[in-house]
């Protein structure tokens, strides 16, 4: 980026011109994505949105700052500083301003995409509902649909066998197929999708916590902080792979918990 404020046709100094701009270009990038993603760990924008935009603003200046600096430092390097220096500069001041700006703009953009994706993700397969509302989506079916499920009927041979929804730790899809289990560790396949299933299931005990499990609140045996947005939901019986939550379905899952 700092190439563009260079002028001449001396090729020395074009060299480091061009070495500087690639470098500082780089760290710029890089530094603005460490710091965007460390910033947005510590102090989400959905939960500490003053903290979080005050942080981000200072990283702002301060990256124009270290950038103004560094090309002041490569000037007084080639000895082109003049006493109207700071003067003359204003306008290529101003432009690094918004660049930076543009640059820590990217840099949320990019994070807060990623991170809305994964709760849309996870709800947008709910039947009949805006994407991305989890637990608040489950509360407007309880308050829709006061009749929820009390049974699933399977079919094991030639026999019918009644499952209660009692018995049911956990629905899960796998390998195109949808299935319940229950908590003497045991896998019924059913007909439904897992959208149909949640449509029909009280939010009060039942909670959609990814695109693949519902969770009966009674199989939650414990919770893992894997880091300050990660959090690993260990059931009963044990599922069959990992359930690892984002932020944003952590704080989700906790307030249902919580209720």
């Amino acid at each position: 980026m700092p190439l563009i404020f260079y002028s001449g046709d001396d090729v020395s100094r074009l060299f480091t011109w061009s070495v500087f701009s690639v470098l500082s270009t780089f760290l710029a990038w890089e530094s603005g994505s460490y710091v965007s993603r460390k910033i947005n760990k510590r102090y989400p924008i959905l939960s500490s949105p003053y903290k979080h935009l005050i942080l981000m603003v200072l990283f702002f200046l301060l990256l124009s700052f270290i950038i103004i600096l560094a090309i002041y430092l490569v000037n007084r390097l080639f000895n082109t500083v003049g006493d109207n220096y700071w003067s003359e500069m204003k306008g290529i001041h101003l432009i690094i301003f918004l660049g930076t700006f543009m640059l820590t703009s990217m840099h949320e953009g990019i994070y807060l995409y990623f991170n809305w994706k994964e709760i849309i993700l996870n709800s947008k397969s709910e039947q009949g509902l805006p994407e991305g509302q989890g637990y608040t989506s489950n509360r407007k079916i309880l308050n829709k649909n006061s009749t929820f499920k009390k049974n699933f009927t399977v079919q094991i041979g030639s026999k019918i066998k009644i499952i209660t929804i009692e018995d049911i730790a956990y629905i899960y899809a796998m390998d195109k197929g949808v299935y319940l289990k229950t908590f003497a560790n045991r896998d019924y396949l059913i007909d439904e999708t897992l959208s149909q299933v949640n449509s029909l299931l009280n939010p009060e005990f039942f909670f959609r916590i990814n695109r693949k499990f519902i969770l009966n609140i009674k199989s939650i045996t414990e919770l893992v902080t894997l880091s300050k947005s990660r959090l690993k939901v260990l059931l009963s019986p044990t599922s069959p792979v990992e359930i690892i939550l984002g932020h944003i379905k952590s704080v989700e899952l906790k307030v249902w918990l919580n209720k």
